[in-house]
C-alpha cells in the first residue's frame, strides 16, 4: 500500500533545549552576512580596476 505525505504545511514543533542551536544559527547567520559583505565588496573593487584597465588597454590598442 502507498502512503502518500501529508498535505498542508508540516508542522515545526518546539521541543525544550532548541534555545542553544537557535542561538548558534543565529550567529551563522550574522557571520555569514558580514562575510559575504566583505566578499561582495572585494570584487566591486576588483571590477572597478578591471573595466579602467581593459578601457585604457582599448583605447592604447585603438591608438597605434
Amino acid at each position: 500500500m502507498e502512503k502518500h505525505p501529508p498535505q498542508g504545511p508540516i508542522p515545526v514543533l518546539d521541543t525544550p533545549g532548541d534555545e542553544p542551536c537557535a542561538q548558534i544559527w543565529s550567529v551563522y547567520i550574522s557571520e555569514a552576512e558580514k562575510y559575504d559583505k566583505a566578499l561582495v565588496d572585494s570584487w566591486r573593487g576588483n571590477m572597478n580596476g578591471i573595466l579602467i584597465f581593459a578601457g585604457l588597454s582599448a583605447t592604447e590598442a585603438h591608438n597605434l
